[in-house]
């Protein structure tokens, strides 16, 4: 830990060095603050927080936590693990956040569909539509003339 949160390597290896032989008693206090702190820089600031979003999640364990960050990152960006440990919480949450909106803003009619819930308020399928849907025996909202079409291109 010590090591993969230094600065100055070379300060953390005289560090290790010198208290090589000491007893974890009497580095511990400044271990764990040390510690506590490269954790609390993962926390986004209060204001920051106070400024987002508000939540109904539960919460989640920070193993679980740094486990969805590598999946976003490895998986939906496309980086390579050396690139994602490389990089911050804060850097691959913003960069998944600039992702999302990127692919929302590339599909068609979808950008200016989606609510600040970040659902599509004009395609749901609410229980009054669905009603409609099995009166009608079809759903009015699909584009059947550009299915035959998209059929026809595929039949050549």
């Amino acid at each position: 830990m010590i090591l993969a949160a230094a600065t100055d390597r070379q300060d953390a290896h005289r560090f290790l060095a010198a208290t090589a032989d000491k007893p974890l008693c009497a580095i511990l206090p400044d271990a764990q603050a040390a510690c506590l702190a490269v954790l609390a820089s993962y926390q986004p600031e209060p204001a920051e927080a106070a400024q987002g979003r508000a939540t109904t999640a539960e919460a989640m364990p920070l193993r679980a936590y740094f486990q969805t960050l590598y999946d976003y990152a490895t998986g939906w960006l496309g980086w390579t693990p050396s690139e994602t440990w490389a990089a911050s919480p804060a850097e691959i949450e913003a960069a998944f956040a600039a992702h999302v909106d990127r692919l929302v803003k590339m599909t068609p009619g979808l950008s200016d569909e989606v609510g600040k819930a970040g659902t599509s308020t004009s395609t749901a399928y609410t229980a009054e539509h669905l009603r409609e849907i099995d009166e009608l025996g079809y759903d009015p909202a699909f584009d059947r003339a550009g299915f035959e079409r998209l059929k026809a291109q595929q039949n050549g």
